[in-house]
């Protein structure tokens, strides 16, 4: 099939795919190792302006490739260890206990202690037993029941989340990443966003990328 005859096909998908209402926008590259075969924009970027192939998107969980790399490059300077306790640097995190179940008689949490600490590479491959209330029932059972602590005003927002199993014994995607940023912010004595900007950012040239 070549070029001329995948066009018009990409742009009614994506059109009609806007259009009908199932989505608000949509932008869509395809790429050979040479050059750009298709490139296609439908939609608002806001109530006034259209989406353009180079408009700015938030790119939500990517970020945590990105987070991933930051760390690292701790690795790599020698300043944080793959299989070191966590804990070394975040003391705050060995108080976070496992969430084995919510008890039907009192409607309180049942909790049991970390068995292991929890380390680097347990928490770049979502291994350290951290989820989300949209990747796990029982979490998210305890959140509508109010049954998580609130985390106090200079606390992130999933400070207080239980582990959802004993760290190093399953995968399960959740604030892991989360957890490596405030662990490079912490090493590295700087916000997370001037990390980026400094370290990835701008010596690959990422001059519409930045964090929040």
């Amino acid at each position: 099939m070549t070029m001329n005859s995948r066009e018009p096909r990409a742009d009614t998908v994506l059109s009609q795919a806007v259009e009908s209402g199932r989505l608000a926008n949509v932008v869509a590259v395809a790429a050979s190792e040479d050059e750009v075969i298709y490139s296609g924009a439908y939609g608002l970027i806001d109530s006034t302006r259209s989406i353009e192939s180079d408009s700015i998107f938030r790119i939500a969980s990517m970020t945590k490739a990105i987070t991933s790399v930051a760390a690292m490059q701790l690795v790599e300077e020698g300043i944080l260890k793959l299989d070191e306790p966590v804990c070394n640097h975040l003391p705050q995190i060995q108080d976070l206990e496992v969430l084995d179940g919510i008890s039907e008689q009192n409607n309180q949490l049942i909790l049991s202690k970390q068995q292991r600490p929890i380390t680097l590479r347990q928490l770049l491959p979502h291994t350290a037993g951290f989820g989300y209330g949209f990747t796990d029932p029982l979490l998210s059972k305890a959140a509508h029941k109010e049954l998580i602590p609130q985390p106090t005003a200079d606390q992130p927002p999933f400070a207080t989340t239980p582990l959802r199993y004993q760290p190093g014994s399953r995968w399960l995607y959740g604030a892991n990443t989360d957890w490596i940023g405030v662990l490079i912010e912490q090493v590295r004595g700087q916000d997370l966003d001037q990390v980026f900007q400094d370290r990835i950012f701008a010596p690959l040239g990422m001059t519409d990328t930045h964090f929040h």
